[in-house]
């Protein structure tokens, strides 16, 4: 089981499951930091950019989204990817 201590900024991380409102084109990214609001909170840089949905049809490109820990999987390193980049 995954500890949520273990998610320090730079571990690369899937995401399970979708998240409401949200299209992920990529389910994989790294984490940025802890989410500063919410304990046990972590603010995720996708590897591919992802599709907010608001309730009046609008939608936005994000960058990154903020996931619950246990919505995490921990994943090796990408290959094209260095250690800590």
């Amino acid at each position: 089981m995954l500890d949520a201590r273990a998610l320090s900024a730079g571990t690369r991380v899937r995401i399970q499951g979708n998240p409401i409102a949200v299209t992920l084109s990529a389910n994989t990214g790294r984490i940025v930091a802890p989410d500063d609001k919410y304990e046990g909170y972590y603010v995720v840089q996708l590897d591919s950019p992802a599709r907010y949905h608001h309730a009046d049809g609008s939608s936005e490109e994000l960058a990154e989204i903020v996931e619950y820990w246990d919505n995490l999987e921990v994943v090796e390193p990408r290959r094209d990817q260095q250690p800590n980049g």
